[in-house]
């Protein structure tokens, strides 16, 4: 480029928007249940978010609890998507599996949450599965956070820009 060029050529240091990066925590329920799950990710992906999510991440070989670990306390990951259906519930509250192992590291993070109250919480539950009785399943360490209710089709769609 001659100067000239650059004389007259405007330069363009605007800082383009960060694609928020949010991570999905979620039980290995049922085929069905997964289905729902890649279909959400599919769906926050196609909005624009940098979806960090097991099934397309880690690969043979990767260390799972490690990658678990990253995921809740890396600072650049904007939102922790708790999916919660019962057999979440069961693994977290009784601390199986890598739900058990998340919800270690996840119940410190929420522990030492300085102001609970504000409006960006990192870590949001959203309910995929209702009892009988139509209570939300959540599990113990989050029980008391607001949730997005997205437990039908008609939830889901009506509440996905809220989440």
């Amino acid at each position: 480029m001659s100067i000239e060029q650059a004389e007259i050529e405007p330069t363009t240091d605007k800082k383009e928007p960060k694609t928020p990066k949010v991570f999905i925590s979620y039980s290995w329920s049922s085929a069905d249940h997964e289905t729902w799950v890649i279909e959400l990710a599919t769906d926050l992906e196609e909005s624009g978010c940098h979806v960090l999510f097991d099934k397309w991440d880690l690969k043979e070989g990767a260390e799972k609890y490690a990658y678990m670990e990253k995921m809740v306390n890396d600072p650049s990951v904007g939102k922790v998507i708790v999916i919660c259906d019962r057999v979440y519930v069961e693994k977290a509250d009784g601390r199986m599996g890598g739900v058990g192992t998340e919800t270690q590291i996840i119940s410190q993070e929420l522990y030492e949450q300085v102001d609970s109250t504000d409006q960006k919480q990192k870590f949001v539950p959203v309910i995929a599965e209702k009892d009988d009785n139509g209570k939300p399943y959540k599990p113990t360490f989050i029980k008391s956070r607001i949730h997005i209710d997205m437990a039908d089709s008609v939830l889901r769609t009506a509440n996905f820009e809220q989440l």
